[in-house]
């Protein structure tokens, strides 16, 4: 709560007028809901936006349309939403409460601008018949609440102007406690505002029509055709530092947010694509590697690391972790978890001039963090001795990667990566 209070002096700071419309029972001790509702004027956004920024909230591509647009930022181990109205409470671009009338009426509580008792009544009557088809709860408690004390005068005049005699119609249901009459009013109510303001109309046909379901429509055919890149959260570093925990964790972690997350390796390991299965096993006829042998060496914790394979295996470890990764880039998830990156190939092979590459993979939606701590603390859970676990944390220390301590607990280093990767950066810009 203290960060949302933060953030809205931060408009004031700036010298931003806004007013919440609903879901601020935070501010008396209650609970925040899925998101906080705000009205700001529209020739506000870029302020809003920068104001935001500076308390760590991004907009969201995904969750803004033309007259909305959703700022997130993670804080305490949950997603903050702010959703702005633009031009105040709506329905497809027509006005479900006066704006301007809002703003001048507002008042403060606990720091925060909220509406008067008269603009909340008519927002919620006209809110609640006409963007959600009837009232919940808690909207029935506060009307008939203030259905008692609101100035009549005022409630009845605001309407008009919104929805003229029938604005009229419908205020007097909701002062008398007939709240069950106002939803069938819908679309005549949603005529009476375009008579009202027939200058909307385009942009209410526009919104109905259009964003709402033409473009919803092309949206989820081009994402069939051609899948957008999700933004990649990567975790590399040692044999035994806690990779394969820490990412499966991140996905659980990820899909409780509401996100759609999907765990893939893009480092050396065994789940190859067909062209490494082919190159190890023409390797391994050819040069009679004792697999088994291999194999029992590992679980004795005795395998060790020599100075880096040639170029030669660098090039099909890079082609499969190519591949794997193109795959990826297509799975249509909303953020993609990575076991291991593409980095791998400079760790364990000699990459040549194949490492000028690795920073292909390093766009701005790719987040890389390095997994290590020191060799002696790794030692109980590699499969590498001593010597040769020591020398692979000098070369993944070689990588400028956001660092988390592998000595802590699986539950502290999760946490320490869900705060550098949402509270730190800009992920949920991509999100």
């Amino acid at each position: 709560m203290e960060r949302i209070v933060e953030t809205l002096q931060g408009l004031d700071d700036a010298g931003i007028p806004y007013c919440l419309l609903r879901n601020y029972q935070f501010l008396t001790g209650g609970e925040v809901g899925s998101d906080v509702d705000i009205a700001i004027r529209r020739e506000d956004e870029k302020r809003v936006t920068a104001a935001f920024s500076d308390h760590g909230f991004y907009p969201s591509s995904s969750q803004s349309k033309r007259r909305h647009t959703a700022y997130k930022r993670y804080a305490d181990g949950d997603i903050i939403k702010l959703d702005i109205s633009w031009g105040g409470s709506e329905y497809n671009g027509l006005p479900t409460v006066d704006i301007e009338r809002l703003l001048k009426n507002r008042r403060q509580l606990n720091g925060c601008w909220i509406p008067s008792d008269d603009d909340y009544f008519v927002q919620i009557v006209f809110h609640g018949a006409i963007k959600k088809n009837g009232y919940r709860e808690s909207y029935e408690q506060d009307l008939e609440r203030l259905r008692k004390t609101v100035d009549e005068s005022k409630v009845r005049s605001h309407a008009e102007d919104l929805f003229g005699s029938l604005g009229l119609k419908a205020i007097e249901f909701a002062l008398n406690g007939e709240l069950e009459r106002i939803p069938e009013m819908k679309w005549r109510l949603v005529a009476a505002n375009c008579v009202q303001r027939h200058r909307a109309i385009p942009e209410f046909l526009y919104i109905l029509f259009y964003e709402n379901n033409v473009r919803k429509v092309i949206r989820r055919m081009l994402k069939r055709l051609v899948p957008s890149s999700p933004p990649i959260v990567a975790v590399t570093g040692p044999d035994g530092s806690g990779k394969s925990t820490l990412t499966t964790n991140a996905v659980s972690a990820f899909e409780k947010l509401g996100y759609d997350a999907h765990l893939v390796k893009l480092g050396l390991t065994n789940d190859s694509t067909i062209v490494m299965e082919t190159a190890k096993a023409a390797y391994n006829r050819l040069t009679s590697y004792d697999v088994e042998e291999v194999k029992n060496v590992e679980r004795r914790g005795e395998k060790t690391i020599g100075s880096r394979d040639g170029f030669h295996k660098a090039i099909v470890h890079f082609i499969d972790i190519l591949l794997r990764y193109l795959k990826a880039r297509r799975s249509g998830a909303d953020v993609i978890i990575a076991d291991r990156y593409i980095h791998d190939v400079g760790i364990y092979d000699n990459p040549g001039i194949l490492a000028r590459t690795f920073s292909w993979f390093e766009s701005e939606s790719t987040y890389l963090f390095l997994l290590t701590g020191d060799a002696d603390e790794l030692a109980e859970r590699s499969e590498y001795t001593e010597e040769s676990l020591d020398e692979l944390v000098k070369r993944y220390e070689a990588l400028d990667f956001e660092r988390l301590d592998a000595t802590n607990e699986p539950d502290e280093v999760l946490q320490e990566l869900l705060d550098k990767a949402l509270g730190e950066s800009d992920l949920l810009r991509h999100l």
